[in-house]
């Protein structure tokens, strides 16, 4: 068993938990991308007769073993999908926070041991909204995953994007996967920053996303 990541140090540990879950900055271009992240994927949202609340889902596929080959280094291996708000002033993030934390009642997913992530030390400028799995080695090629949650009812609209991040729990963790899983590397599948081409906004249309393997990120496509 290797567990090269699982015995960081204590200082190491330390920075990524003030630096937050989430990480914006330019998408992450290298070599390693398409062996981890999503072939496809497809976000969607919805505002039901609950006037407070909304409800995110998120789809992701890969096609095959050699797309997720990193996922498969360690059997500590996690990974979470992420969708985010703009609440950038003027905008106003379509969902705040969470709702609940009831399993079935307010989140729920069918990837492999799921945990829905914490946002606290997240920030306000983007909200981010994710349910990961603390067992990604176990996830398997040509399955729709899928994860879903109820936020809150922020704004009326904004502007989203989709990160994934490849992470890894501590050599203890057992259990509250969400404060002791460590993201790893973060790439941007669709940017939602001003000025991008790509941006979309949210409600009233969804996203279905193709990740390209070479070069930025695609806009939302048709398939």
């Amino acid at each position: 068993m290797n567990r090269r990541r699982a015995f960081v140090s204590l200082a190491a540990m330390v920075l990524v938990v003030l630096s937050g879950a989430m990480v914006h900055a330019d998408p992450i271009h290298d070599q390693n991308l398409d062996k981890w992240t999503p072939d496809k994927g497809r976000v969607s949202w919805r505002h039901y007769d609950n006037p407070h609340a909304h409800v995110i889902y998120h789809y992701f596929y890969w096609n095959t073993l050699a797309d997720m080959e990193l996922l498969r280094d360690d059997d500590n291996e996690t990974l979470e999908m992420d969708v985010v708000f703009n609440n950038v002033a003027p905008e106003s993030a379509w969902s705040y926070s969470y709702l609940g934390d009831t399993v079935g009642s307010h989140w729920d997913s069918n990837q492999p041991v799921a945990y829905r992530d914490t946002q606290l030390l997240d920030g306000n400028d983007y909200r981010p909204f994710t349910v990961g799995t603390a067992f990604a080695d176990q996830l398997q090629p040509a399955t729709w995953y899928y994860w879903w949650v109820q936020g809150d009812h922020h704004s009326d609209g904004s502007r989203a994007g989709v990160e994934a991040q490849h992470g890894y729990r501590s050599w203890n963790c057992f259990s509250g996967y969400a404060n002791c899983v460590f993201a790893d590397a973060i790439a941007t599948l669709i940017w939602y920053q001003a000025g991008k081409p790509n941006e979309y906004t949210m409600p009233p249309n969804d996203c279905r996303y193709v990740y390209p393997r070479k070069g930025a990120p695609d806009p939302c496509l048709a398939w």
